[in-house]
């Protein structure tokens, strides 16, 4: 008998001391030559396993002390991280959700009321922004609902990739109130996404993400002039299009015509060229609206047409009231939506282009990037310009071409505070 517990000193000092591969052979002996197990046993054995990234044979041995004692606190926690790094973290995003959904339902069920819950709140995680990438937004809520966000850890994690390259993924915490706002923006949860947004922002005051979902159930809730300060907020460090079309929304319903009209424009020629614009029919057909306003009926047709052409041509639902808002315009219904696209694209420029200053002056310099550089005009402050927005041969931008341009709003993320920017950059001459 003693000799069995200084064995099992051995090995309880091997572990403490993290020699796990040690400490394993000694495990393994007790475990397997004993009558009678002893879970404490099994747990140091599966821990040292654990920490060798041997998680199936720790698996199996956690449903043994299972077996034994299916409410031991300490097997639960070795058990939750082993279903985490080794069946969580390389889950097959091709695989079944159902699938998915009953390895995180049995560790739920296993290791129910445990107090180390920290692998077992990252697996719902990890589970959960599967769902939203699948739209799932009703399963995103439903198991999200079953972690205490004030439990979750505020740390953000560094690391590096297999280029060398240094990344930043946002922690537990901001992950759960980043996926809670967004289901509950698209579930039309609008009151509650207030509540949630607000939350995530008491925790990380810096968070673009939800102030844009506050902005956007802001929108939602009517109350336009509120929403239009936070997005106009939320524009000056994210200007992707989702963001501009909330915003050309908010302006457009509080009777702001022109403003909507410049926005949507920005939207639109800043999306140009991103793909997949079936994702975009709400915006082209909120352009559709604007330009009625405007009273331009042709090319409001044609915003309503490309909005349903998008979603028809790859067999997804129209909406009805996009639907609808096309059964009542002169469409001929010939053209492609591609067609259609390649129309308005030019119309979307050339109507920047009538509402922004028209300005001249030369390339200064190039950053080594190759993305950007600056422009020098007289009596100005050379601007900054990236070559995305750059109209014709790229190629040929280079220190000292003359090249015209417009000038709108930007925000420098060096500096940390609001600039300018060069757009529709063309060579002169």
């Amino acid at each position: 008998m003693n000799d069995q517990f200084e064995i099992k000193q051995k090995a309880n000092n091997l572990r403490k001391a993290g020699n796990y591969s040690e400490a394993i052979t000694i495990y393994k002996e007790l475990w397997n030559n004993s009558t009678v197990k002893d879970k404490w046993v099994g747990w140091g054995f599966a821990y040292c396993l654990t920490h060798i990234k041997e998680y199936e044979t720790a698996l199996n041995i956690c449903n043994e002390v299972f077996n034994i004692d299916p409410e031991f606190v300490y097997i639960k926690s070795v058990y939750a991280q082993c279903i985490y790094l080794g069946k969580i973290k390389s889950f097959d995003e091709k695989a079944s959700l159902i699938s998915f959904e009953l390895t995180i339902s049995d560790l739920l069920q296993k290791c129910e009321g445990t107090e180390f819950r920290k692998f077992v709140d990252l697996s719902i995680l990890e589970f959960v922004k599967l769902c939203a990438d699948k739209f799932k937004w009703d399963d995103v809520l439903k198991w999200l609902k079953t972690i205490d966000p004030q439990k979750l850890d505020t740390e953000e994690f560094r690391g590096t990739n297999s280029e060398g390259k240094h990344f930043v993924k946002p922690s537990p915490k901001e992950t759960y109130y980043h996926k809670y706002s967004k289901a509950l923006n698209e579930t039309e949860q609008f009151q509650e996404c207030l509540k949630t947004s607000d939350e995530g922002l008491s925790f990380f005051p810096k968070s673009v993400w939800f102030k844009y979902y506050k902005a956007n159930a802001l929108r939602k809730l009517q109350n336009y002039q509120e929403a239009i300060k936070l997005f106009e907020k939320v524009k000056l460090t994210k200007k992707d299009w989702f963001v501009l079309n909330g915003l050309a929304a908010a302006y457009y319903c509080s009777g702001s015509i022109d403003l909507a009209y410049q926005t949507f424009l920005e939207a639109v020629n800043g999306s140009v060229n991103v793909p997949n614009p079936e994702f975009r029919t709400d915006l082209y057909f909120l352009g559709a609206l604007i330009l009625d306003k405007k009273n331009m009926p042709e090319q409001a047709a044609l915003h309503s047409e490309l909005a349903c052409k998008l979603r028809s041509e790859i067999d997804w639902k129209i909406p009805g009231y996009i639907f609808n808002d096309r059964m009542t315009r002169n469409v001929t219904g010939e053209r492609t939506a591609k067609e259609i696209f390649n129309i308005l694209r030019k119309f979307w420029r050339d109507e920047e282009e009538k509402i922004f200053p028209v300005y001249e002056g030369r390339i200064s310099k190039l950053l080594e990037s190759g993305a950007a550089g600056f422009i020098s005009l007289e009596n100005k402050e050379s601007i900054f310009f990236k070559f995305s927005s750059v109209i014709g041969n790229k190629g040929a931008i280079k220190p000292g071409v003359k090249v015209s341009f417009n000038i709108k709003n930007s925000f420098d993320t060096k500096k940390n505070k609001e600039s300018e920017a060069a757009f529709n950059v063309k060579i002169v001459g």
